[in-house]
Parts: structure tokens; C-alpha cells; sequence
């Protein structure tokens, strides 16, 4: 496996020259609906009227202003993990457990992999200040039932799903044996951390991962998202941000005449997203049976690349798409979707099946708590989760 970070001639369109970064460029959204990374006069705009409309910095619910712990537990209630279920994952499937926020366990093709795996307590850049978990995480990195992972996807480098903590928790479980996908740009900052298995992907380009100790294998691909990127003050958008779609090949229908008994089922485990069995081509040729896909949205605002993975993509048997932190609109539309464009992305791309992340963890924007699930429960291929399964 491997994967060059060479600078492309000519630049992408999502590429910007710029001589002062070490890549030789930062990166950019192409579409005419992202007018810009927010400049700190709309920050402050921002601030001064969620003061000012006296909206609770940690947090509120619909008609509770000032929840305690107790509100939030009632309200977001944790579904407990099915461990069974992930020690004995079905293999025409796709099994995922939603652990928080944008960090999502995922089984599939005989893998098991995590999604911008945040476990601390806040997503900042320190544990003393920042926004405060309202519930907490379905599982963490030093669970020891967690099933081992394979690897993770690294959406970008915003606190909320790049954590220095969390890193270094898995580092220490897994070292070289996990490899972590991520944006162009990150292997500097894993290297830092002496994270050293790091394979940096652009949009639309594909990898496959390939077990240690089987033939089987998986196919990652970085999709674009709409959004940006920073962890300070002087390195905005010089690291890419996006999503993936991971692909794995199922067994091929059997021949006429082969035994077609079915094999005893394994004990224990269900499936929580179930692709539809590939229906048996004519025996005389018979057609390789499609990937199951699981798409990964990131952090993204609407824009019309979703059409275009969905053209490339779909059918997608389980998506995990954010519905939360989207209030005020006219600052937080271009980066961060509502629950009904999450709804709109989710039909775009093709999912059989999705389900709401980037909510019910902490208060990073202005709208209660609870009202991302509410506003997209049962609409669409849409399934709402409160933790656990998905």
C-alpha cells in the first residue's frame, strides 16, 4: 500500500498556490457556495449576539435553558454497546456503533475501523477549557472489548475530530499496527506525535487496504466536503478536510449446481445496516455482485458535490451524515449543514440507510440541543441513534 503527496500539475481546483507553505499550496472550496472561511469580525459578530440573545454557552434544551447532567442523560439516553454483536460482525453487511459526535465504529468485510475517534472530555486544546462533553462517549480507546482496529479516517483537523489525547490513546493500544488515513497535509503533525503509519489522501483519490493476515481487502476513498481547516491562528486551510466512502467486495454468487446451502450462522451479533443480497445472475454469466459502501460525511455545509459522489457511489449502504451545529445560518450554512440538508445529502449520495452524527455532544453553535434529531427523525433514509448501535 502506498500513497504519494507529490504536487500535482496542474493544481486542482481545490489547490492554491502559495510558496509560504511547505506543500506549495493550500487548499480552497471550488464551489460558489462557500463564500469564504469566516473572518474574525463575523466571529465576534457571532458571539456578541448569542450573548446577547443570552444563549447558555454549555448548552440548552428545547424549553430548558440551564439543563443539568441528569436533563442531558434523560434527553440523549446511551444505548449500550452490543459487544456481542461487534465480537461476531456478519460479513455481508455493515455494522456500526455511533460512539459520539463525528466518531463512528464501523465492521465491514471482515475490518473494523473508526471515524475522527474523539474520547476526551472536551474538543479543545486543552482539557480545562472549551466545550464540555453533555453525554458521554458510547465507548473509548482503552475499552478493552472494543474490537481491534484496523484502521482509522481522519476527516480534518478541527478540535471536535482531531484530538491530541485521543491519538496518542490509540498510538500507545496499537502503534505501527494501525494505519491512519488522513488529509493532505496531517502526516507532519502525526509525525509529531510519533505517528509514523500515516497515508495522506486527496479528493477522489483511492487506497486499498489490505489485511495483515487474510486476502481480504477494503477500498478507501477521500470525497471532497465543504468546510475548512485550522488548529491556531496562522495554518488556516493548509490542510485538506473531506469525507470517505470505504468499499468491500462481496463473495461472488455461486456457480449452477454448487452447494448453496447456507453455512450455520456465527453466535451472536446482528447486523444494524443490512445490504440487500445481490440477486444471482443467469448461471451462463454470472455478474460480480456490487461492494458494500459505507460513507463517512465529515464536516461539510451543502454544496453540489454530493450529486457527484452519488453518480460515482451509489447505491451506499450506510451513511454516517452530521445534522448539528448549524445555527446561526448566516454564519454556519457554508460549513456545517442543518438536519434537512443532512436529510438532502443522504438522497444525493444514494444511502439506503443513514444516520445523524456532529450532535448531542457538545454545544459548539446556537440551536438547543435536542433539536437536530427532532427536526430529521423518521424523513428519508434517516435513522436517528442516541449513542450505541446505529
Amino acid at each position: 500500500m502506498s500513497c504519494q503527496s507529490a504536487i500535482p500539475e496542474p493544481l486542482p481546483s481545490h489547490h492554491v498556490p502559495d510558496p509560504g507553505v511547505f506543500f506549495g499550496y493550500k487548499f480552497q472550496n471550488p464551489w460558489s457556495t462557500f463564500p469564504g472561511v469566516p473572518a474574525l469580525g463575523e466571529v465576534l459578530k457571532w458571539q456578541r449576539a448569542r450573548r446577547k440573545a443570552g444563549i447558555n454557552p454549555d448548552g440548552y434544551l428545547t424549553g430548558n435553558n440551564k439543563p443539568t447532567s441528569e436533563d442531558f442523560k434523560r434527553a440523549f439516553p446511551l444505548n449500550p454497546v452490543d459487544w456481542a454483536a461487534l465480537a461476531a460482525p456478519p460479513p455481508d453487511t455493515v455494522q456500526a456503533v455511533w460512539v459520539g459526535h463525528a466518531t463512528v465504529l464501523v465492521q465491514m468485510g471482515g475490518f473494523t475501523f473508526i471515524t475522527d475517534p474523539v474520547f476526551s472530555e472536551r474538543c479543545a486544546p486543552v482539557q480545562f477549557a472549551g466545550p464540555k462533553r453533555v453525554v458521554a462517549p458510547a465507548l473509548t480507546g482503552e475499552e478493552p472489548q472494543m474490537p481491534a482496529l484496523d484502521f482509522v479516517l481522519l476527516s480534518h483537523n478541527h478540535y471536535d475530530h482531531l484530538d491530541t489525547g485521543s491519538v496518542r490513546t490509540l498510538q500507545r493500544r496499537y502503534g505501527k499496527g494501525l494505519t491512519w488515513y488522513v488529509p493532505l497535509g496531517l502526516r507532519s503533525w502525526f509525525a509529531s506525535e510519533g505517528v509514523t503509519n500515516v497515508v495522506e489522501l486527496d479528493w477522489w483519490q483511492s487506497v486499498t487496504h489490505a489485511g495483515n493476515t487474510s486476502n481480504k481487502s477494503v477500498v478507501i476513498t477521500m470525497v471532497p466536503a465543504q468546510h475548512w481547516t485550522a488548529r491556531g491562528v496562522l495554518d488556516r486551510c493548509r490542510t485538506l478536510w473531506g469525507g470517505y466512502v470505504v468499499e468491500a467486495p462481496q463473495p461472488a454468487a455461486p456457480a449452477a449446481g454448487a452447494d448453496t446451502t447456507p453455512a450455520p450462522a456465527a453466535a451472536g451479533g446482528e447486523s444494524t445496516a443490512a445490504a440487500p443480497a445481490p440477486a444471482a445472475a443467469p448461471a451462463s454469466a454470472p455478474a460480480p455482485p456490487r461492494p458494500l459502501r459505507f460513507y463517512f460525511v465529515g464536516d461539510t455545509g451543502y454544496c453540489p458535490v454530493f450529486t457527484e459522489i452519488g453518480k460515482r457511489f451509489a447505491p451506499i449502504d450506510l451513511a454516517a451524515v452530521p445534522i448539528g451545529a448549524y445555527d446561526p445560518r448566516w454564519f454556519m450554512k457554508p460549513q456545517h449543514v442543518d438536519a434537512e440538508e443532512g436529510l438532502q445529502v443522504a438522497v444525493d449520495v444514494g444511502a439506503l440507510v443513514s444516520f445523524g452524527i456532529h450532535t448531542a455532544t457538545w454545544a459548539l453553535t446556537d440551536e438547543p440541543l435536542d433539536e437536530p434529531p427532532t427536526r430529521c427523525g423518521g424523513r428519508g433514509p434517516c435513522v436517528c441513534v442516541r449513542g450505541g448501535k446505529a
